[in-house]
């Protein structure tokens, strides 16, 4: 297919914006190369048999172009084209018929009728000369001498034969007599008259002829005569192709056309005229006189026989593929875009071209469409192609012309519906009604919306109640566990449910105690009386619950009501927003909001689809006739014109662009207009201003719109110039419109000019209350920064408002910094404080870490005042933020002794600051809210607890010795945490806790040390180095330790310094708390014990314990076994003999045992033992009791070396054994003894 339209023109000297587009003509071309259909209709008509071919298509594909190709090609043959383009007829008769539908007798006569013109009017007159057609002829000049005579003749003729009696003698002349004599007829005339004869007859039979051709073709039926008629004959309407057969017949037979190409023949949709062509075609082809075979091609569509009947009527049937259907039209829009890149078809969007080729299947539409776009933009955006307007427009880097999209779609919409295009301009058709429909919509919309947000709103309630009562019931469970502390013989009189408000339900978990009437039932009625009882919240939410405390239920009960509650008033919030700006928003914006089908339900005659498409796109809008009409200059200028274009086609604005007749632009303004960015205009601005019009605030909220979604741009900045009231009536307006919606000023300010804001600050009327406005203001004071205009109307507004400022770098360098000073008007902030410190101390030390300190040296008392005034925040927002906080200890005690600040941002100093306190009682022991310690809240925090916990407090016994009397003489667990640490135990018992006059005097702190080692003495919860450390510095030694539970490991570093003396009691309380201790014990105090004076109760198990513990020394324990213990006499079982009798040989204990020698040895088995025992303690054994042992205990060889026989015996040697030897030698219980060898040789006694 031939794409010459959209090749581009050669560029012109002259430079313009755009490339002219080529135009392209609809009529069918003749240069298609389709190899495959040519060579199928050389076939066709190779072949005898075919004489009706069909070429089909669908409508647009292109079937015309292919046979005029062909035909341009084909040599061979002779074509004749008939084409029947009656629109019309089909549109108005044939548009719901289909093929089986007989047409009206008219309409078949005016297709015969235009066939049978088709054919005759092909050739000229005088190449059918016997036919009936006659032509208007045009005369040859002889032709013309030749008429002209014979009128002359006829007319002057008759008068000459009439006037000479001419008529007489010719009539004479004519008379014929026969000549005998000659045998021929002999004529009367003469010479003359002969002429005249002649030229007569000729003449007559000239005319003659002519009137004879003339009413040949003249067809009378009916003659009138005034009041009377009469006809020559009925006229019956029959086919004018039977009629007039012979004259086809008679022009194929006078021609040499063999093919006849029939188009458009389809678009009556009915097959009847077919078979009177077919018929035609077979009566030609068997008419004799015409020697060659004559083909119909017929050009139509496929649906035009609706069966297999189509392959019964035609021979032969070429299918023709269509160049472009709605498949590929976006395709070839895209083609022609690439091919003309500087041509206003680039300015078409790709995304729009590829979405309207769905609606295009016919190349002739897609060419009409493109040719019409061509001049509709030429004249419509006529300033693009001037080279001034070009210009301007490559300056301002902004293109203001008719959004091409638009134009395209209304084309694309004309050539699809032409007569609703028409009817569009007059205001009347299918879519001029949908923009009619509009406000009723909306309308709709807006009610439908209402009842939406109803039941929503109720939604929000319902959860809102169901939230209070679940909250509390979950508050029953817990007062009721809390009321179930109380007495058994008790009830408490007020209601449970009057417990569950925020306010009582908040006081019962803070208290620890509850007090009410209560009625006991063991009074007389009506008696009442007071009883409290006691709880603790946090053990009742264990009980409860040992998992998740009250608050954290609380939150699971209802975070997931309250994330739905959020949930819907979000969507509450959308549907408002949505009733707030459903009126200014456009068809293609409601069409978001609103299905389509509301739109549309009254359009029949329009492709609902394709209108829908253009509409929601915005491709059509409320603008449109901007796009089918004429600018006019005049009412508007160049500049008003580019405004309302930029307007129109929702493009960026131009702020400063001038506009000369603002009064005739504001009237062309829709309402729908007012929240595009285009709207921005200085000169517009104005205008709104000077006539205190109402859109003056659609100006502001589009400015809020466009400054958050664009680049930042000082639009208010340059508007400065204008005069002081109208910049009065913008700010009112625009603080305003700042208390209706959050975050507006923010926005229209950012990126503004300080002066901006300075003139707001001093023109607009700000209330007092809105805090919106006073933290704007806030924030930067850099606005403040220049030379006031009247200090005192600043100072007025800044103290009426109650403004704090951020101070900057700069501030004190402005006048502005001593009114900000002297009023109080800064933040109290760590940056402020920076800034003023600094210009009031000199040689500031950077970064500040005693901020406090700091502020309670300077001689500024306005600030120092200040400070003090609002100490709360100052501690919580600057000193609790510091690193590395190093107050002073003076510092500190000014906070903590402040009744302004929170005991809780107290106790955050104590833990944060460096510093300690060097004396306790400096802290006061009133809480923040005056009241003493001891009749404050139980909640309330004891700061002294909080010093102690933290371990600020420098390390002395006084300070422990009033912390302990405020603990009411108790080792609390922040002594004990206190005592714990290593630094400070260490450096606390470096001194004593009592000197040596004040313990024997009981002066001084003896009372509390006593008390407060009595505590220690029987801590369990210090640790054993702490414990020790304390115990070394104790001033006294206890001698009755039996009352007190102490650890094994704290009793025996008692017992090693000696803490405890040997005393009845502290032996039995060591003995029945720590029994293995008793050795170590006697250890320490063994010359005392040794004494046996105290009456000790001294047991077996003692003893054994003593002799075996590695505590004693063996000395000790020899001395032991010589002194005369009660004790010893329970020694009698056979298995404390032998630990004894075992312990004596370990100690190679030579001196006389208070225990019976014999028991000891009688005890023994083993008989090295008995060896050993015998040679240590052989001085109080007598030679029988040897003798008597060795005979009951020892083996038979030591027997026999004792018998009286004198003979001589063998042991094997070792120094243990030939000591023994000697000791029996010594007590004469054997002769001698001596070593030979590995062997001692024995030698008996005799008898």
């Amino acid at each position: 297919m031939n794409l010459s339209f959209w090749k581009k023109e050669p560029k012109k000297d002259t430079e313009l914006k755009y490339d002219e587009i080529k135009f392209e003509h609809l009529a069918p071309i003749d240069n298609v190369e389709d190899v495959v259909t040519f060579n199928a209709l050389d076939y066709a008509l190779s072949q005898n048999n075919i004489r009706n071919i069909a070429v089909t298509g669908n409508y647009g594909s292109g079937k015309s172009s292919v046979l005029q190709s062909y035909i341009k090609q084909n040599k061979k043959n002779k074509f004749l084209n008939i084409s029947l383009a009656t629109f019309a007829i089909e549109e108005k008769e044939g548009q719901n018929g289909t093929s089986d539908d007989k047409l009206p007798e008219t309409t078949i006569q005016k297709i015969e009728k235009s066939i049978l013109q088709q054919i005759f009017y092909r050739k000229a007159g005088n190449k059918l000369p016997y036919s009936r057609f006659n032509r208007i002829k045009s005369l040859s000049f002889w032709h013309k001498i030749e008429i002209e005579f014979i009128i002359i003749f006829l007319i002057l003729f008759p008068i000459k034969i009439l006037k000479n009696d001419v008529w007489v003698k010719f009539k004479e002349a004519l008379t014929i007599s026969f000549n005998k004599e000659t045998s021929n007829f002999v004529f009367g005339v003469t010479g003359k008259t002969f002429f005249l004869a002649v030229f007569f007859i000729i003449s007559f039979l000239i005319a003659l002829y002519s009137i004879i051709s003339i009413f040949n073709r003249i067809r009378l039926t009916k003659f009138t005569f005034q009041k009377a008629e009469f006809g020559l004959g009925d006229v019956k309407e029959e086919s004018l192709l039977n009629k007039y057969l012979d004259e086809v017949l008679y022009f194929f037979e006078a021609t040499e056309y063999d093919v006849v190409v029939i188009e458009d023949l389809d678009r009556f949709k009915n097959t009847e005229i077919f078979i009177k062509l077919r018929e035609l075609n077979t009566l030609l082809n068997n008419y004799e006189k015409i020697k060659r075979r004559i083909v119909f091609i017929y050009a139509l569509r496929d649906e035009v026989f609706k069966d297999s009947s189509r392959t019964k009527f035609f021979e032969f049937i070429i299918p023709i593929i269509p160049v472009i259907n709605t498949q590929n039209s976006s395709d070839k829009l895209l083609e022609a875009q690439t091919q003309n890149s500087n041509s206003v078809l680039v300015k078409l969007d790709k995304n729009f071209l590829q979405d309207v080729g769905l609606y295009i299947d016919d190349m002739r539409l897609l060419k009409n469409c493109i040719n019409e776009f061509k001049i509709y933009d030429k004249k419509i955006n006529a300033d693009d192609y001037s080279i001034k307007e070009y210009t301007e427009e490559k300056k301002s880097g902004q293109e203001i012309s008719h959004n091409r999209n638009k134009i395209f779609a209304l084309i694309l919409y004309k050539n699809l519906y032409p007569e609703d295009f028409a009817k569009l301009s007059c205001n009347e058709g299918e879519l001029y009604s949908i923009f009619q429909a509009k406000s009723e919509i909306i309308k709709n919309k807006i009610n439908e919306v209402e009842k939406e947000i109803i039941p929503l709103e109720q939604e929000v309630k319902d959860i809102e109640k169901q939230i209070d009562i679940d909250i509390k019931e979950l508050r029953l469970i817990y007062i009721s566990r809390i009321f179930s502390k109380k007495q058994a013989d008790t009830y408490i009189k007020d209601n449970v449910q009057d417990f569950v408000t925020d306010e009582k339900f908040l006081d019962l978990r803070n208290n620890t105690t509850f007090s009410g009437y209560i009625l006991s039932r063991n009074t007389y009625p009506g008696s009442m009386q007071v009883k409290t009882f006691t709880y603790n919240f946090s053990n009742i939410e264990k009980e409860i619950n040992s998992d998740y405390s009250y608050d954290q239920r609380e939150m699971f009960l209802t975070e997931l009501k309250r994330n739905k509650i959020r949930e819907l008033q979000s969507i509450i919030s959308e549907k408002k927003n949505l009733i707030a700006n459903i009126t200014q928003m456009s068809i293609s914006e409601l069409m978001k909001e609103i299905p389509s089908e509301k739109f549309v339900k009254n359009v029949t005659k329009l492709d609902s689809d394709f209108i829908v498409f253009l509409l929601r796109n915005g491709y059509i809008d409320e603008n449109y006739f901007d796009y089918i009409s004429y600018f006019y200059p005049g009412a508007l200028s160049s500049n008003d014109k580019k405004f309302l274009l930029l307007l129109k086609n929702h493009q960026q604005p131009l702020i400063d662009l001038q506009l000369n007749n603002v009064e005739n632009v504001f009237r062309r303004i829709k309402n729908t207009e007012w929240h595009l960015p285009a709207i921005l205009n200085y000169s517009l601005l104005t205008y709104l201003l000077k006539n205190n019009d109402t859109h003056t605030k659609n100006i502001i909220n589009t400015l809020s719109e466009y400054k958050s979604n664009n680049k930042p741009q000082n639009i208010l900045s340059n508007y400065l110039n204008t005069e002081e009231k109208q910049l009065k009536i913008l700010y009112q307006e625009i603080y305003l419109s700042y208390k209706e919606k959050e975050n507006w000023i923010r926005i229209l300010f950012d990126n503004e000019d300080f002066s901006v804001i300075y003139k707001f600050f001093l023109l607009v009327d700000i209330d007092e209350n809105d805090q919106d406005i006073k933290t704007f203001l806030s924030k930067d004071i850099s606005f403040l920064h220049r030379s006031l205009e009247d200090e005192s109307i600043i100072t007025k507004k800044i103290n009426f408002l109650g403004l704090h400022f951020l101070i900057t770098e700069d501030t004190p360098n402005y006048p502005i910094y001593s009114i900000i000073v002297n009023n109080n008007a800064y933040t109290i902030c760590k940056k402020n404080l920076e800034i003023i410190l600094n210009n009031e101390v000199k040689n500031l030390t950077m970064p500040i870490n005693n901020y406090y300190t700091l502020i309670t040296k300077l001689e500024n008392k306005t600030v120092k005042e200040y400070i003090n005034q609002n100490l709360e925040l100052f501690v919580k927002d600057i000193v609790l933020t510091t690193d590395n906080l190093a107050e002073t200890e003076e510092a500190v005690l000014k906070i903590l002794n402040s009744e302004q600040v929170s005991d809780d941002l107290k106790k955050s100093l104590i833990e944060k600051n460096n510093c300690v306190i060097s004396d306790i009682t400096k802290i006061s022991l009133k809480t923040s809210d005056g009241e003493t310690e001891e009749n404050a809240d139980k909640s309330c925090i004891n700061l002294w607890d909080v010093v102690i916990t933290n371990k600020k407090i420098i390390p002395t016994w006084e300070n422990i010795f009033e912390y302990f009397k405020h603990c009411e003489n108790k080792l609390t667990e922040n002594l004990i945490n206190l005592f714990n640490n290593k630094s400070f135990v260490t450096n606390l018992t470096k001194e004593k806790p009592l000197s040596d006059e004040d313990r024997d005097n009981k002066s001084g702190n003896y009372d509390s040390v006593h008390d407060l080692y009595s505590c220690i003495l029987k801590s369990d919860n210090l640790l054993l180095e702490s414990y020790s450390a304390l115990m070394k510095v104790c001033p006294w030694y206890y001698t009755n330790l039996s009352k007190y539970d102490i650890s094994i490991d704290k009793m025996r570093f008692l017992i090693k310094e000696k803490k405890i003396s040997l005393t009845k009691e502290n032996y039995a309380g060591v003995k029945n708390s720590h029994l293995t201790l008793i050795p170590q014990f006697i250890s320490t105090r063994f010359s005392s014990f040794i004494k046996n004076e105290l009456e000790l109760d001294f047991s077996v198990e003692d003893a054994l314990l003593l002799l075996e513990s590695s505590e004693l020394m063996d000395e000790q324990k020899k001395q032991l076994l010589t002194v005369n213990f009660t004790v010893w006499n329970s020694f009698t079982t056979k298995e404390n003999l032998l630990i004894v009798a075992k312990r004596i040989i370990e100690l190679n204990f030579t001196e006389k045992s208070v225990i019976n020698l014999s028991l000891l040895i009688d005890s023994l088995d083993n008989e090295n033992d008995l060896i050993k025992i015998m040679s240590l303690q052989h001085k109080f054994l007598s030679k029988e009791m040897i003798e008597k042992t060795i005979n009951s205990k020892f083996n038979n060889i030591h027997k026999l070396a004792i018998e009286r026989k004198g003979k001589t015996k063998k042991v094997p040697y070792s120094s243990q054994m030939m000591d023994f030897y000697k000791l029996l030698e010594r007590k004469d219980l054997i002769s001698t003894c001596e070593q030979k060898g590995d062997r001692i040789i024995i030698h008996q006694k005799r008898k």
